[in-house]
């Protein structure tokens, strides 16, 4: 099942990540930031219904059998359906945008059900990546998938510099995609596509990646912000 089709009527509720789903139809226990969410906010209790996921396509229906103010709720789940993933597969490689803006890009391209992350270290750089950073990010990820119920949760990809981000993506056979001025038209199709930092990608970069065997595209005729950079290339990829 696709989740490009309606939901079926057994999977109602609220969704949370559960990486251990395996094959279903077992008792299972939470993590402690999904049972705090479900049991607090969501306020759920004893037969309550919700939906699990794992990240990797494997959904299924649960109830609630335990859903104790603190600690772990525990819930049994159905027989797990393996959603396909559905529409072309993009992966995003992206400077790191300023301030909160990071959680902002996170948020919206997880909900367009790209494939994977990369932060790229470039040399017009202003914000790097720091370890700190991946655990926050990875939450930001779930909660977009499960908001948005998109049954594949991104990877988050270590940071890389351009040109290493194009080996990583020639040697799996993607095709490569370089957002710049005066490229060619953005088509939709699976790919990895580039993004460079608010002063754009350098000289040296540009002719290197496009050695590589990177085609430059265009994004438009204004210059845009990092993050709804990402959401334009995400969304003329995935759908247009």
């Amino acid at each position: 099942m696709s989740n490009e089709h309606a939901v079926e009527d057994s999977l109602v509720g609220p969704w949370a990540w559960c990486p251990d789903l395996g094959v279903g139809d077992r008792a299972l226990e939470l993590s402690v930031e999904e049972s705090r969410h479900l049991a607090g906010a969501r306020r759920l209790r004893e037969g309550d219904s919700l939906v699990l996921f794992d990240g990797c396509g494997g959904v299924a229906a649960a109830s609630v059998l335990t859903a104790p103010k603190r600690g772990a709720v525990q819930v049994t789940a159905a027989e797990v359906q393996r959603w396909e993933r559905g529409g072309p597969e993009v992966h995003l490689a992206f400077a790191l945008p300023k301030g909160g803006r990071l959680s902002t890009l996170l948020d919206m391209v997880a909900q367009l059900g790209v494939a994977s992350l990369r932060p790229l270290n470039c040399e017009r750089s202003i914000s790097r990546w720091k370890e700190s950073k991946g655990e926050r990010s990875q939450r930001l990820l779930i909660e977009a998938c499960k908001q948005s119920r998109q049954a594949y949760l991104p990877a988050l990809l270590p940071e890389s510099s351009p040109l290493e981000a194009l080996q990583w993506a020639r040697e799996r056979g993607l095709r490569v995609l370089l957002a710049h001025p005066g490229g060619g038209a953005l088509e939709a199709g699976s790919g990895w596509i580039l993004l460079g930092p608010e002063g754009g990608f350098s000289e040296a970069e540009v002719s290197g990646l496009v050695e590589g065997g990177a085609d430059t595209v265009s994004l438009g005729t204004g210059i845009l912000r990092i993050e709804t950079a990402a959401v334009a290339a995400s969304a003329a990829l995935r759908f247009c």
